[in-house]
């Protein structure tokens, strides 16, 4: 079956153009919780008319909203997600688990659900879990390869989407914190500063260049390979290109999908794709890690596209503001579907002013909204008026329509019990660890066990074990004699990881070790047969107290906060969430997972103008974390009285955790604000 193109629409203009194109279908965001806020996105009184327009065509359109959500945040998502179903949306694109959990629970069957790619799904197993969850279709990490793709596509009762065209990220889809750490805006947030695009200094060569900036995605020869596997959705990513880009880049693929291309025009449409490019195009991680990154700037041949577009009438926002003089001054207004009247005072002839006409208020009101036509109905072009009463009633005018513009992007109430859930009480449980104390609790590596083999230190009660290499069970079962552990299943896992997975997982299973940790969709499916105690780890953080209920399906108990919190993410989940929550207080912090293979990034520190960056390589994957690091610990961090079930060290990137352990219990620590992420500033 041939798959769907799937283009992108930053607004109306691009919308149009990529049904132009021959897109057949259509991803879109509102103004609000989309991972593209700097593109103009949709209001609702725009997006219902794209729905029809696009269903008269037979195409569908899909609406993202893939980013984490604050608490705060969570009521009004689930109004939009009931507003999506109502208008007849074909699908939502998700990542926040408070998402997934209210599409499952009260809109099952009213709207599909599409994973988006930040919900990171690496491997078959995400796959599966989240097709027995009911879940339509997820939209894959971009760094598979082939042969990954072609499993993940081979499970049956799930459809699975890839980008096939435009920008990549150098981190691993879904777990890039570097903007966030930099300057609070946050990519999982659709607040991305784009970091990896700058020029980074390494140490070992001391040349300063773009080390993390990704070629552009082209995988115009590999299509026919997509289909043969039964990929169902081929999708160009560029929400933030202009409409004629939109346009171009869809008809090639409209081309290449329908038409029977020999090699010769093969080639002539790839070359043709370079020319929509600033950089070099690369097929990505499909074909390995290798010769990913490039300069930001290639000017030969490109092609320059304008947003300047043709849109249908029925597009065309109108204001229309009738105004009708008699023994009272009645002003009727009419924008964005909604409409409204008031009554205002008689003009009059000013007794000390200078006399103005009452039609001078007609380009007054055109200059509210100046890139809105505005019709204006005077009954009486000649009314004579003061000018500050020419002024007020156009300040009226001016209110009256911000109110109905407010009011046709409001929602209905959400159901008096989903409220009892969203907005409860301040929780009666006693949080035993204050934030800013001590941590209980270290996560290490398998391969850094013998570091406490013969040592205990007095403080950390439990040990949480990466499965990253074999274990070596003999010390295993000395350690457990000292401290409680838990075996925690790495964030990424591609296919070729999962058999030492589950075996690993299942020889510790048998062996009476009965505490696991998930990272991810793709954990959460390794472990899901085994009755044993779950958590959710920092791969799996929640950013709002709705979250923990999704994974409390799979019989999870504990969760993380993510380490890109605020201070009012912080208070939220220790005040208001029910279950266990925990918290990291220090740790080397990963900025970039990266699968991406340079020779320069083994063993080197990479420096910008605020942070320094190491890296570890664990596997085939490549931890750029902070050189400094991250420390919530001190009076500064305890005079809030937050309170949460745990705190841990992520001790995974230390030469030698043991020791950091004791320095941290010797209280030999540098605090920096600089490294204390968004504590001490908002997180966008």
């Amino acid at each position: 079956m041939k798959p769907e193109l799937m283009s992108p629409a930053g607004g109306v203009n691009s919308f149009i153009a990529a049904l132009d194109g021959g897109a057949d279908s259509v991803y879109l965001g509102l103004r609000k919780f989309n991972a593209r806020r700097p593109a103009k996105n949709f209001d609702n009184f725009l997006l219902k008319k794209c729905v029809r327009y696009a269903h008269d065509k037979n195409v569908k359109v899909f609406v993202t909203l893939n980013i984490d959500l604050k608490s705060s945040e969570v009521a009004e998502a689930f109004q939009i997600l009931n507003f999506l179903a109502d208008i007849n949306v074909d699908a939502v694109i998700v990542k926040d688990p408070a998402l997934i959990y209210y599409l499952t629970k009260y809109l099952k069957n009213k709207i599909d659900i599409h994973i988006s790619t930040q919900g990171a799904v690496t491997s078959s197993l995400g796959v599966t879990l989240l097709r027995d969850l009911a879940v339509n279709r997820v939209v894959l990490a971009r760094e598979l390869k082939l042969p990954e793709i072609q499993k993940c596509a081979s499970i049956q009762g799930i459809e699975i989407e890839v980008f096939t065209e435009g920008s990549m990220c150098f981190g691993v889809s879904g777990r890039c914190l570097a903007s966030s750490f930099i300057g609070g805006h946050s990519g999982n947030r659709g607040a991305c500063a784009a970091c990896c695009r700058i020029a980074w200094e390494d140490e070992r060569s001391k040349s300063k260049k773009t080390f993390f900036s990704m070629k552009d995605l082209s995988l115009s020869e590999y299509i026919k390979t997509l289909e043969k596997y039964g990929v169902a959705a081929l999708k160009i990513e560029g929400r933030l290109k202009n409409a004629n880009w939109v346009k171009n880049i869809t008809s090639i693929y409209r081309q290449i999908l329908d038409g029977a291309i020999d090699e010769k025009e093969q080639a002539e449409l790839k070359n043709e794709l370079k020319k929509y490019s600033a950089r070099e195009i690369h097929s990505g991680h499909i074909v390995g890690g290798k010769n990913l990154v490039g300069e930001n700037a290639r000017w030969d041949d490109y092609i320059k596209t304008s947003d300047d577009y043709a849109i249908p009438e029925i597009f065309m926002e109108a204001i229309k503001v009738k105004i009708e003089i008699n023994d009272k001054t009645v002003v009727s207004l009419r924008f964005k579907d909604q409409e409204s009247s008031f009554e205002f005072k008689t003009p009059a002839p000013p007794k000390k002013a200078r006399p103005v006409r009452l039609f001078e208020i007609i380009e007054k009101i055109k200059e509210i909204y100046k890139d809105i036509e505005t019709v204006v109905e005077l009954s009486d072009n000649e009314a004579i008026c003061s000018p500050s009463y020419l002024n007020e009633l156009t300040d009226k005018i001016r209110t009256e329509l911000i109110n109905l513009e407010k009011k046709s992007e409001k929602y209905p109430d959400l159901d008096g019990e989903l409220n009892k859930i969203l907005y409860p009480d301040k929780t009666e449980i006693q949080r035993a660890a204050l934030f800013g104390s001590f941590p209980d609790k270290l996560i290490i590596r398998s391969d850094q066990i013998s570091f406490f083999n013969c040592n205990k230190i007095d403080f950390i009660k439990t040990l949480v074990i990466y499965l990253y290499k074999e274990l070596n069970y003999a010390v295993i079962s000395e350690i457990s004699k000292k401290y409680e552990l838990i075996f925690a299943i790495p964030d990424v896992i591609f296919e070729k990881d999962i058999d030492f997975i589950t075996n690993a997982i299942d020889k510790l299973y048998k062996a009476g070790f009965k505490k696991f940790q998930s990272n991810s969709f793709d954990g959460m499916e390794a472990l899901k047969k085994y009755n044993c105690e779950k958590s959710a780890g920092l791969g799996l953080a929640v950013m709002n107290h709705i979250a923990p209920k999704f994974y409390q399906e799979f019989g999870y108990s504990s969760f993380y906060v993510p380490v890109e919190s605020d201070l009012s993410v912080l208070k939220s989940l220790g005040s208001f969430s029910d279950q266990k929550i925990e918290c990291c207080v220090y740790g080397k912090i990963p900025l970039f997972i990266s699968r991406v293979e340079e020779d320069c990034y083994e063993n080197n520190k990479f420096r910008d103008k605020y942070i320094e960056l190491e890296t570890y390589k664990i596997n085939d994957l490549y931890y750029f974390v902070t050189s400094k690091p991250l420390c919530f610990i001190g009076e500064v961090f305890r005079k809030e009285n937050i309170k949460f079930d745990s705190l841990t060290a992520d001790m995974r990137f230390f030469d030698n955790p043991y020791l950091t352990g004791k320095e941290i219990k010797n209280n030999r620590l540098q605090f920096d604000k600089d490294y204390s992420f968004n504590y001490f500033r908002k997180l966008v």
